[in-house]
């Protein structure tokens, strides 16, 4: 699960990690400051969407997805191939996350094939891991976002505090 708290990127940092693929904030990788300012550090977030993961398209577990409606690989593939085409126009960041349980499948591994082969006949598409998308955005030298630490209203019984 793409799941992050505020204090997961400095956690991250603290143990090594360059990089971050979970958030949602946007179709271009930056740098996210590990802390409420950048001199304590940066990560290089690769953002991603849950359109494009696999997950969405073809996971059916009993009683934990829901009515666990498992797509056609023809509607997989159109959807990510509009939004190839579409993030391609933008020169943003398409980030497909395949589990190979799920896209591995016969029919699945055919869409993905043609998938592949869409992407390979756009113009200059880069193709390549996200540790290296994370490298060349980090060569960037781009200003980092900031994430402020979250501000709890006093009468927020519900929430859980956070130590302090």
């Amino acid at each position: 699960m793409w799941e992050m708290n505020y204090h997961t990127p400095r956690l991250l940092a603290e143990r090594g990690f360059e990089y971050d693929s979970s958030l949602m904030d946007s179709d271009h990788p930056y740098l996210l400051a590990v802390d409420e300012t950048p001199d304590l550090g940066t990560l290089v977030e690769v953002p991603v969407s849950w359109g494009l993961d696999d997950w969405e398209q073809y996971a059916y577990l009993p009683d934990l997805t829901g009515p666990g409606v498992i797509e056609s690989p023809a509607k997989a593939l159109e959807m990510w191939t509009l939004e190839l085409e579409a993030m391609h126009r933008l020169g943003a960041a398409f980030v497909l996350c395949c589990h190979p349980f799920l896209s591995g499948r016969p029919s699945r591994a055919v869409a993905l094939e043609r998938l592949i082969e869409r992407m390979k006949s756009l113009d200059g598409l880069w193709i390549t891991t996200v540790g290296a998308v994370a490298e060349h955005t980090n060569s960037l030298k781009l200003a980092p976002r900031t994430c402020p630490r979250p501000v709890l209203p006093a009468d927020a019984y519900w929430v859980t505090r956070p130590p302090d």
